[in-house]
């Protein structure tokens, strides 16, 4: 509300003295802003972490070995009649399927769980970067009183193009990744 009121006021109140008051309802505004995006970034460093442990015990043996296993499809139709593949790695294609011996590579819908995972924890790296920027120019503008100053229209503008590649940046990473599979184990 206090945002509101001194944006308000800004255009309502042309003297110093209203001037002066809606500056610095901004920036107490400012310091409520720093700590709502520290607590965002450490939530996100949180959610990477959750996330790493999550790929990395997804895995039945190192990673190294486990993508150096052979791939192995087992097919079934489905209700639909639609024949579906589910590719697994596994250490020995005599042995067959073993759970605990075996790493889904593609689900049958063609999706690949180590792309979306691994484009989720990037996406959550981009959302802590921005949050941490974020954090920052809360923290300048609470600190020097003055919003509308040149450096911190260049920290909105690192924070947009942040923002910009937190949109783009995990699918390319998830595409990279499942690109990579599908030549490495399916051609």
């Amino acid at each position: 509300m206090k945002v509101i009121d001194a944006l308000r006021a800004l255009w309502t109140d042309h003297t110093d003295q209203g001037r002066h008051g809606a500056i610095s309802r901004l920036v107490d505004a400012a310091w409520a802003g720093m700590w709502l995006c520290r607590v965002g970034c450490a939530l996100c460093a949180i959610g990477i972490a959750l996330r790493i442990g999550t790929i990395a015990a997804s895995f039945p043996a190192s990673i190294g070995d486990v993508f150096s296993w052979e791939s192995v499809g087992y097919g079934y139709n489905d209700a639909a009649g639609i024949s579906r593949i589910e590719v697994y790695l596994v250490k020995d294609k005599r042995a067959g399927f073993v759970p605990d011996a075996s790493y889904l590579l593609f689900e049958a819908d063609g999706s690949m769980p180590l792309a979306s995972d691994l484009a989720r924890a990037t996406s959550l790296a981009f959302g802590a970067a921005v949050l941490a920027v974020g954090a920052r120019f809360f923290r300048r503008v609470g600190s020097s009183g003055r919003p509308f100053e040149r450096p911190r229209a260049r920290e909105l503008s690192a924070i947009g193009l942040l923002a910009i590649a937190a949109a783009v940046v995990p699918n390319v990473v998830g595409l990279a990744v499942s690109t990579w599979a599908t030549n490495a184990y399916l051609m």
